[in-house]
């Protein structure tokens, strides 16, 4: 019994250590082999997004290397792959659209489309737009046929300028005021094309697109400017309160940003980039040795060290992926700054504000300074900083020095991010004494959230030339300007002595004229003296040329003296003063038969008494060329022309030649035989003068037997315009 029990103990006891022992053993592996399930598939395999509904995509036929058709005609480039990629994270199931820009944005604005690929964002935008993060930068610049010296924008106001329309670029010109100066086109490559066939001056388009063009597909002759124009960013563009589609897909966006697809993506795209990394061995494989072994000593512990292992290798992997889309987004960025630059001519900077809270910008460092800049500032780059350079500055505008409170107000906005770029010119004194000009050109460089500004990228141009040739032509300006005011001054003298002197010589010519005409009447009229009919018709000769004289200096009088008469301006009723004319030439016998057609209340604002002899003249000069014709007309009144107020004067008379119209208002010309139409020849010429003092403008047109018309303005005073041309 006892042997029998023990045996049987120790036997029983035995087998059941060993089963215990074996069945313990595969609980430990089953374990083992499910962490390493969960792990390893925690690694391998990203969870499941949920399905998203079908979504809608418009994609811009013709934005090379952005978007595009490939040559089966299906989409492609960029903000394709990126959007499929970011579409495939977050379930979404995508039906592509194309496209030329104008219509897809129409049709998304209409709601046909769900999203847009590829749009640059805007404060003006955002408002009608749900925008993701962006996944690029996009530099602008503007392209010129062969060479320009167009460095800044305002250097090409007046030019045609190519632009895609309804792009962003359109959008911000308009509102820059260039709207006369645009031509809108299909396609920013198309802007290219236009320019390179002589269509335009210049044209906008991304530096991207242009080297894509230059580089892969047809070379066209068309160069970027020295004009950096500026940055965009591009996003994905959803309809305004589709919420829950922009959300998804910025957050799948996120993913993408922050891991190395971004990474794989660009070079399946720009498969020159080299995008290539090299594989390491899964981190979780070192770290699950010891966990394994930690298993398979405690299995107690199994739960909590798994836990611990995924979390840990998890968090690695994260970093690891963070800081290799870090670099690779840091290698793009500076390939496109990099283009920018080789494009363009100058010394490129990066400058880096060590306080970007400080809208002052007084604190700062260079992290970047090409080749050239001692030529342009007399400082080697390894010893210069923001500092020296704030030194030996001094900056100017337009018309000189800028005002420092000005200055500092443009500084201040450009440093919180409300003024899109800097543009100025300073002087440099180098250590030897010489003085370079150099111009600025630079946009704000944001930090990653894209709100704060925290450096500046330019470029600066040697304008010492420019410079130096403007202050020559404002030297010869000067000058001229003195001269001009020399030469009017002595020409003013010399009209007034001149008109003293008609004055003089006409007023003393009055008396002798008169008493040659009074002799040669008393002589015919003496009956006691016996005189000759040749003798009488001398006389008669003698008289007529007295009387002709006469009439000469009276007209040589009344045009000096409306030169002298001091102006005294009222506003005058000029319809009165026509009733009046006109009712005295008809009392006179030779127009007894005109008519008058004299518009009522036609007022004007000048001096009573030369307005009224401007009437007298225009009306009695129609008179006299309407007398001779059958039913003669004469009408006076005013009309709106372009906004001035213009008077006239119109008859049906004989008229007059145009191509002698220039002569009408020289004093003493005449344009028909004085025998037929008598006159002294100022009558004209005073209606010019009172006009001119009055600082208006006068003219006439006519036809040969057609009658003519006389119009006159009165300058700014009176209609507050500008003087029409003549011959209107």
């Amino acid at each position: 019994m006892k042997r029998y029990a023990r045996g049987t103990g120790a036997g029983s006891g035995g087998s059941f250590r060993s089963k215990g022992a074996t069945c313990l053993l595969r609980r430990i592996l089953l374990a083992l082999g499910l962490a390493l399930s969960g792990i390893l598939g925690a690694q391998g395999q990203p969870p499941t997004a949920p399905v998203f509904r079908t979504v809608t995509v418009g994609v811009n036929k013709d934005y090379p290397p952005f978007e595009y058709l490939d040559s089966t005609g299906e989409v492609a480039g960029w903000d394709v792959e990126v959007f499929r990629e970011t579409a495939r994270i977050a379930g979404i199931k995508t039906q592509f659209v194309h496209g030329s820009w104008a219509e897809i944005r129409a049709r998304f604005e209409r709601g046909e489309i769900d999203a847009l690929a590829g749009m640059l964002w805007s404060e003006e935008r955002a408002k009608s737009v749900e925008f993701t993060r962006a996944h690029m930068d996009v530099l602008y610049g503007i392209y010129v046929r062969g060479l320009d010296s167009g460095t800044a924008l305002e250097d090409f106001k007046g030019r045609k300028i190519l632009v895609e329309e309804r792009s962003l670029v359109h959008e911000e010109m308009v509102r820059l005021g260039y709207a006369d100066d645009l031509i809108p086109v299909e396609s920013e490559p198309e802007t290219l094309r236009r320019l390179a066939q002589g269509e335009g001056d210049c044209a906008i388009a991304p530096l991207l697109i242009g080297n894509e063009w230059n580089s892969h597909r047809e070379p066209l002759d068309v160069t970027p400017s020295r004009a950096l124009l500026f940055r965009g960013r591009l996003c994905f563009a959803v309809r305004k309160g589709d919420t829950e589609l922009a959300r998804a897909l910025d957050l799948a966006l996120g993913k993408i940003l922050t891991s190395g697809q971004y990474d794989r993506l660009w070079g399946s795209v720009f498969p020159k980039k080299n995008t290539a990394s090299t594989a390491t061995p899964p981190l979780a494989y070192w770290l699950l040795l010891p966990v394994g072994g930690a298993l398979l000593v405690a299995a107690a512990w199994y739960y909590t060290i798994r836990r611990q292992v995924v979390k840990k290798t998890l968090f690695i992997k994260e970093e690891l992926q963070r800081s290799e889309a870090m670099r690779e987004a840091l290698a793009n960025s500076e390939l496109l700054y990099r283009s920018a630059i080789e494009a363009t001519k100058g010394v490129p900077y990066r400058l880096r504000y060590d306080n970007p809270d400080d809208p002052t910008g007084r604190e700062g460092h260079y992290e970047f300074l090409g080749e050239g800049i001692e030529a342009l500032v007399g400082v080697p780059a390894s010893q210069l900083d923001w500092k020296t350079m704030g030194t030996i500055s001094h900056y100017t505008s337009e018309a000189g020095q800028t005002p420092q409170g000005e200055l500092q107000s443009r500084a201040k906005l450009y440093r919180t991010g409300k003024l899109p770029r800097w543009h100025g010119e300073f002087a440099v004194r180098h250590p030897d004494g010489t003085v370079r000009w150099l111009q600025d050109d630079a946009i704000p460089v944001l930090d990653e959230s894209g709100q704060k500004v925290i450096g500046s990228l330019g470029i600066l141009h040697d304008i010492t030339e420019r410079k130096e040739s403007e202050g020559r032509i404002r030297s010869l300006n000067s000058e001229l300007e003195a001269r001009v005011r020399e030469r009017t001054s002595d020409l003013q003298r010399t009209v007034s002595d001149l008109e003293s002197f008609t004055y003089t010589v006409a007023h003393d010519l009055r008396e002798p004229i008169r008493a040659i005409s009074l002799l040669a009447g008393l002589i015919k009229e003496d009956s006691s003296t016996q005189v000759e009919p040749m003798t009488i018709d001398s006389l008669d000769r003698i008289e007529q040329s007295a009387q002709r004289l006469s009439r000469l200096v009276d007209g040589m009088l009344k045009l000096s003296r409306v030169s002298r008469t001091e102006i005294t301006k009222e506003d005058v009723n000029l319809s009165a003063i026509a009733e009046d004319v006109a009712a005295h030439l008809m009392a006179l016998r030779p127009y007894r038969d005109l008519r008058f057609r004299i518009e009522p209340d036609v007022l004007a604002h000048g001096d009573p008494d030369l307005l009224r002899s401007l009437i007298e003249n225009l009306l009695s000069n129609a008179a006299k060329f309407s007398c001779q014709v059958d039913q003669p007309l004469i009408e006076f009144g005013a009309t709106e022309s372009k906004g001035r107020r213009v008077y006239f004067v119109k008859d049906n008379g004989v008229g007059f030649d145009p191509r002698y119209a220039d002569k009408l208002f020289r004093p003493f010309e005449r344009l028909h035989d004085s025998s037929d139409f008598p006159g002294s020849g100022v009558g004209l010429a005073t209606v010019q003068r009172v006009v001119e003092r009055h600082g208006g403008t006068v003219w006439a047109s006519s036809g040969s037997g057609e009658g003519a018309t006389f119009f006159f303005e009165l300058g700014s005073d009176d209609n507050q315009a500008t003087p029409p041309s003549p011959l209107e």
